[in-house]
């Protein structure tokens, strides 16, 4: 059907890309952690020196715009080495439109469908707020909901609850997919498939882009969409050879994560 069969899945350029040689697996750990942690864990040294403590809460929205700007030149930087250096076993040559594609909408579908049935809850959730403000007898506590709901919300984030933290914290979710993708679906679906196996390599690459994730969102259920989010994005390299579609599903997966947030912060700054 549409030109594949179950002993084809693999794409012939993906496969002669996992087939080449790879960057050690120490390299691809390095090149993971430093853009997106690094900087974190020189914060979390420097929080232990009293005197760092007093700058950071006198100068807080300043340290927050350098540690933004430094942290998308260190992912910037990185996605432009790995793509130069690693080009040829991620993302050339660059396979054509077939049925293939096809394939790969299909199996993003389900993922999709879930993730927009979870935004969905999050918009009706935020209407019956803005309902509540909205009638006659609305009580000036409306606005402690919000700001309540605002503050569990993104005070969960890295870069705080003010207007600059969401605004950093949106552009990195949004500029993030582009390297993850090709540090987890590129690279260490290569690294994984040539040591242990197309089949065992998809699953333990979605089984390490899970547990680090640990590392910025902590334990919990929340863990378990993410594993099979993951399985898709490595999936639908398999299937058409290119990091195209697993770029373009997991924005669109992390635009439909943020876009009750956002619609949550614009109701707390509009009703301040």
């Amino acid at each position: 059907m549409f030109g594949i069969s179950a002993a084809s899945i693999p794409h012939p350029i993906f496969v002669k890309q996992s087939e080449a040689v790879q960057p050690r697996l120490l390299t691809w750990l390095v090149l993971f952690f430093f853009p997106g942690h690094a900087l974190t864990l020189v914060t979390y040294c420097l929080i232990r020196w009293p005197a760092f403590v007093e700058l950071f809460q006198d100068h807080r929205d300043a340290y927050y715009l350098i540690f933004f700007a430094a942290q998308v030149t260190l992912i910037t930087a990185s996605l432009i080495f790995v793509a130069t250096r690693y080009g040829a076993v991620t993302l050339k040559p660059r396979p054509a439109w077939s049925a293939r594609h096809v394939w790969a909408l299909l199996i993003f579908l389900p993922l999709l469908i879930f993730y927009m049935r979870a935004a969905w809850i999050g918009f009706q959730g935020n209407m019956r707020l803005v309902s509540i403000s909205q009638r006659a007898d609305y009580s000036p506590e409306i606005f402690d909901v919000f700001e309540f709901a605002y503050n569990r919300v993104w005070g969960a984030m890295p870069y705080g609850t003010d207007l600059t933290g969401m605004v950093c914290f949106t552009t990195l979710t949004l500029l993030g997919p582009f390297y993850e993708e090709l540090v987890f679906s590129g690279l260490a679906l290569n690294i994984l498939s040539k040591r242990c196996g197309i089949p065992a390599g998809f699953v333990l690459t979605a089984v390490c882009f899970t547990l680090l994730h640990i590392i910025s969102f902590g334990f919990g259920l929340h863990l378990v969409p993410l594993f099979f989010s993951s399985l898709v994005y490595g999936l639908l390299r398999i299937v058409t050879g290119s990091l195209f579609p697993s770029v373009v599903a997991h924005c669109a997966i992390n635009f439909l994560v943020m876009a009750p947030k956002w619609m949550l912060a614009i109701l707390y700054f509009t009703t301040r």
